[in-house]
């Protein structure tokens, strides 16, 4: 690249820089109209200040999962879901041996809270 072209490129780089700046905050400027017309609409909940992409106590609490690794007085392990969880007991439930079902009560601290299933027909 020859020294007579260098400040060409800058230039080009520069504007470039701008013009991304500018369509971001164009795309800010919109992006609140659009959401307050979805949610209006009933196409979009409004934001409660929590992660919905990753809302462990909507997407986790409540579902059914199998014991992989003894849950005693500490942890063990609970399959829920698609995903491997570090588990725990809910107050005045009896170790659980590999293979019993458990109900997801709640999280705390990241960890699942289960309890044993009483009828596994259900």
């Amino acid at each position: 690249m020859s020294e007579s072209s260098l400040p060409y490129v800058v230039s080009v780089v520069i504007l470039a820089t701008i013009a991304w700046m500018a369509a971001d905050i164009v795309a800010d400027i919109i992006r609140g109209p659009i959401n307050w017309l979805l949610r209006k609409s009933g196409l979009q909940q409004a934001s409660s200040g929590t992660n919905t992409v990753n809302n462990l106590n909507r997407d986790i609490v409540g579902i059914n999962g199998v014991v992989i690794k003894k849950i005693d007085k500490n942890h063990g392990r609970v399959k829920a879901g698609h995903s491997e969880w570090l588990a725990e007991l809910d107050d005045g439930q009896e170790p659980l041996d590999i293979g019993s079902g458990v109900i997801v009560t709640c999280i705390k601290d990241g960890v699942l809270v289960v309890r044993a299933i009483e009828d596994e027909s259900v």
